[in-house]
């Protein structure tokens, strides 16, 4: 009988035993698994972070390009800058600025990034929202932008008197002042598109940014 009765309980202990055997041969798999989705995972943000930040180079690259240009209408084809041209050329500084500083921040500097590229999206905006103004003053050439009451405090600003070649308003240019089109498109055209762009790039950045943050959280 106490034979019989240790046989029965061989039989009702054997399929636990043989469960708790079949799951811990699953357990390294399962290891495995997980350590690859991890793997993967990271992969995937460092290679977000290093497509982010050349895409930043690149718009700082443009915008200190159109900064180049911007000089040399000026000081070789003797385009004066009004008080709303230099306001764009501190908007495309900005822009740059912020994006270089963004680009050189660690990986672990997200939020200090983001943070930074909302700053150059802002600046592009005003950028924009300049442009459009000076685009409306030489529609009406009877309108006035303000050069007496710009003129004075933005050339007392330190960079106007650090960078006077890029910041300084010259005294005597009217923002109402109609240049030849260059290609087609006037100054202020050429600066509102690039702001456009340089807006959609770094808000198309932005929302990769904040996709990969939420896929991982």
């Amino acid at each position: 009988m106490l034979m019989a009765d240790t046989g029965t309980k061989q039989l009702h202990t054997h399929p636990m035993q043989s469960t708790k055997h079949v799951a811990d041969s699953f357990t390294p798999l399962t290891d495995k698994i997980d350590n690859l989705a991890r793997r993967h995972t990271n992969h995937h943000r460092l290679s977000t972070m290093k497509t982010s930040k050349s895409v930043l180079l690149i718009v700082a690259f443009i915008s200190l390009a159109i900064l180049a240009g911007a000089l040399y209408l000026q000081h070789v084809l003797d385009m004066q800058s009004c008080p709303l041209c230099v306001i764009q050329r501190y908007a495309f500084a900005a822009i740059a600025l912020v994006c270089l500083v963004c680009a050189g921040l660690p990986n672990g500097g997200q939020k200090a990034g983001v943070g930074l590229a909302t700053l150059a999206t802002l600046a592009g905006v005003g950028g924009a929202g300049t442009a459009i103004w000076h685009l409306w003053i030489i529609s009406q050439p009877s309108t006035s932008c303000g050069r007496d009451a710009l003129e004075a405090p933005m050339n007392a600003l330190p960079p106007a008197t650090l960078l006077p070649s890029v910041f300084k308003v010259d005294a005597f240019a009217l923002c109402t002042t109609l240049y030849d089109p260059i290609l087609g498109l006037l100054i202020p055209q050429w600066s509102l598109l690039w702001f456009v762009v340089l807006v959609v790039i770094l808000v198309a950045t932005l929302s990769k940014q904040n996709d990969d943050r939420n896929r991982r959280y």
